[in-house]
């Protein structure tokens, strides 16, 4: 993230910028090309009132499509909200609301700035075939053809549609078996913790993580997919902004779940880029990291690494040197990638592509060995 648009982008995002800063980094590019970085990174509604904001003029194009995507992401955000309202009525068993609406509850100003187009949903692992017959009698339906991909590389989701919303139905915070390795989230102990909340503008009453596991899985989940999306690292500035975040019991989970050699990082990342008050000092409270973290810092700052380095770096940190070294080259050596350099579940020629058929055609006995595999009945990775 070093070239002037998304160097404006930054400044635009940032909450502590100077307005003339903003305006000079503005002035280097075209507004175009800010308004389609601002898209690509999950960031346009911040932007496109900061621009007003600084009374900058939007050329036609970027007017059409800020005002499409905004349609849009209304329309997705109240049949998301229906979609909960749903399965609140359909669901008997405990799940946990994750994510997007949580977050742009909790930490955003105007909830509408933290984008989202589908619904993460965390359940019991023991309970996720219940859950997944009971979703599709009540009108769920899944896309996924690919279980047998699924099963090969351990992922603890599934994708379910209604209508227009996709629901992302979890049994781990931590999609992929490979990223999960030497990382101890506890997830009964999460589920134990959890708190009541509502979300939207209908105040549909769910259940979700705590604060301070809310901010664990996303330091987490940002770090696990390499820390490249703006989104994200808005995501954790605006926790970190949170007088009601207690950051002493985030340190102490998060080291309990062996995740500070991978989380530091992204503090560092979130200081250098957005200035985030109290981001450094959170990562020095992982100083046995502290070579890791200058690292990437070293590679973060350096104009001749490109942006999926910088995430195939970060994304390798585990709690031991071997771990990290183990799970660098598992980085390194995956070939679906996208241009932000994450790992992509639909990439056409990718292992995960949903609609990818196992060999035999038998697409619904691939379904029931990786049903068979969550419910502990199969040998293989435990997750």
């Amino acid at each position: 993230m070093t070239k002037p648009g998304i160097d404006a982008v930054v400044t635009l995002v940032s909450l502590d910028t100077p307005d003339r800063e903003r305006i000079d980094a503005v002035r280097q590019v075209s507004v175009d090309h800010v308004v389609d970085l601002a898209i690509q990174h999950g960031v346009a509604s911040i932007v496109a009132k900061r621009l007003a904001s600084l009374g900058v003029d939007l050329p036609p194009r970027s007017t059409r499509n800020l005002e499409r995507l905004s349609c849009t992401r209304v329309a997705l955000r109240l049949h998301v909200e229906h979609t909960l309202a749903t399965l609140v009525d359909l669901l008997d068993v405990p799940f946990l609301v994750v994510k997007g609406p949580v977050i742009a509850e909790r930490w955003f100003a105007d909830p509408a700035d933290r984008e989202y187009g589908d619904l993460d949903v965390l359940v019991g692992r023991d309970d996720f075939r219940t859950v997944v017959d009971t979703l599709e009698a009540g009108g769920f339906t899944t896309p996924l053809a690919n279980w047998h991909g699924w099963l090969e590389m351990g992922i603890a989701e599934m994708p379910l549609q209604l209508a227009c919303t996709t629901v992302d139905l979890h049994w781990h915070l931590i999609a992929v078996a490979a990223d999960r390795s030497g990382l101890r989230l506890p997830m009964d102990d999460m589920f134990e913790r959890r708190v009541a909340t509502t979300v939207g503008a209908a105040s549909v009453p769910i259940e979700t993580l705590d604060p301070e596991d809310t901010f664990l899985h996303v330091c987490t989940g940002i770090a696990v997919g390499g820390a490249r999306r703006l989104r994200n690292l808005v995501d954790v500035d605006r926790a970190l902004r949170d007088p009601d975040l207690d950051t002493g019991v985030f340190v102490e989970r998060a080291r309990a779940a062996g995740v500070g050699r991978l989380v530091a990082p992204v503090f560092d990342r979130c200081d250098r880029l957005l200035h985030t008050p109290g981001a450094t000092a959170l990562g020095d409270q992982f100083s046995d990291h502290r070579l890791w973290r200058a690292a990437n810092g070293w590679i973060d700052r350096s104009r001749t690494t490109d942006g999926a380095l910088r995430g195939f770096a970060l994304s390798a940190g585990r709690s031991s040197v071997p771990a990290t070294a183990a799970a660098l080259v598992r980085s390194v050596g995956r070939s679906t990638v996208t241009r932000l350099g994450a790992v992509s579940p639909t990439a056409v020629e990718g292992r995960l592509h949903w609609q990818r058929r196992p060999e035999d055609g038998d697409v619904e006995g691939a379904r029931r060995l990786y049903l068979d595999w969550v419910d502990g009945n199969l040998s293989g990775d435990a997750g």
